[in-house]
């Protein structure tokens, strides 16, 4: 018989209507980004993007896998470690509750900007802030 390597098993499929399939399609469209996922009060990297946030954010992963992320009052200390570094980044923020999908735990999420190193500032979130300023 004849030896042959074997290749790295591929990722696990993510089974369709989970978070992680989710952020998957949001990686597809924007291939060059890292994707910032909301996910209640903290903001959840997967795979490679755990990665660069460990290494460019100095934020620790998370449950030992390949996650990292940062707490919704970091983010945009986040974001700019990453655009300073000219990373681009995509948020996909999470938008309401339980999704209409009868059964569905996922809360609905959409693409709410592309923070870059040209536009650094992560609008939704100043509009949504808690915070008054003067």
């Amino acid at each position: 018989s004849p030896h042959r390597r074997s290749s790295p098993a591929p990722p696990p499929k993510a089974r369709e209507g989970t978070l992680l399939a989710a952020v998957r399609e949001v990686r597809r469209a924007y291939p060059r980004c890292v994707v910032l996922t909301r996910v209640g009060e903290f903001y959840e990297t997967y795979g490679a993007d755990a990665v660069l946030l460990v290494e460019h954010c100095g934020l620790n992963p998370m449950g030992g896998k390949a996650k990292a992320g940062c707490p919704v009052h970091n983010v945009q200390a986040t974001l700019d470690a990453l655009t300073a570094r000219d990373f681009r980044v995509v948020i996909y923020e999470e938008v309401g509750d339980a999704d209409a999908v009868r059964g569905s735990k996922l809360k609905r999420r959409q693409v709410t900007q592309v923070v870059s190193p040209a536009d650094p500032v992560y609008y939704h979130d100043l509009v949504l802030s808690d915070r008054t300023d003067g």
